[in-house]
């Protein structure tokens, strides 16, 4: 675990993680390149290929293993793929997404809504490590997390559709009642 946490804040005496850490950052350096800066700006490079194949970074085929498709970032995969546009669309969804939890569980702390702000830190501490997960690992590229992830995407805005609809029609009682006690 120390080699771990060294690879991550500078560098390990691990020789496999020093090995990989610096073969992804070439790899994601040159997606940046191409995207941003080059001729895969709009369009990106498609769904059709193996990214290392096409970008020159296989590993794998040496010690007879399948070759590594992805550059184990699924921002940088997606950039890859879609392109800069297409990229932003993805941020733009995380973020609303997220804000929307967001707005959902201040509202159920405002409200005095325990359970529902329960639910909503829950939901939001999964997506979260599940996005993490997936920007060091081919994680939401494949069913084991890709399944679970888009479920909770639809958990997360359906219980916040839900509370929304809760809280919407206890305002409407509130008013009625109020408006119908004796002055």
């Amino acid at each position: 675990m120390v080699n771990n946490l060294e690879s991550i804040v500078g560098n390990s005496d691990a020789a496999n993680l020093d090995g990989t850490k610096a073969w992804r950052l070439r790899w994601w350096n040159a997606i940046i390149d191409y995207t941003f800066r080059g001729p895969y700006f709009w369009t990106g490079k498609g769904f059709g290929m193996g990214l290392a194949e096409a970008d020159g970074f296989v590993v794998g085929l040496e010690t007879g293993g399948p070759m590594v498709r992805s550059p184990h970032n699924v921002h940088l995969t997606l950039l890859a793929r879609i392109g800069v546009p297409g990229f932003v669309l993805w941020l733009a969804t995380l973020l609303a997404w997220f804000g929307m939890l967001f707005h959902a569980l201040l509202r159920a702390r405002l409200r005095g809504d325990a359970a529902w702000a329960k639910i909503f830190v829950w939901v939001i501490c999964y997506g979260l490590a599940m996005i993490i997960d997936a920007s060091f690992d081919v994680a939401l590229e494949g069913p084991m997390l890709g399944i679970w992830f888009w479920s909770l995407f639809g958990f997360g805005i359906g219980a916040s559709m839900i509370y929304r609809y809760e809280c919407i029609a206890g305002d409407r009682q509130a008013v009625e009642l109020a408006s119908a006690w004796p002055r």
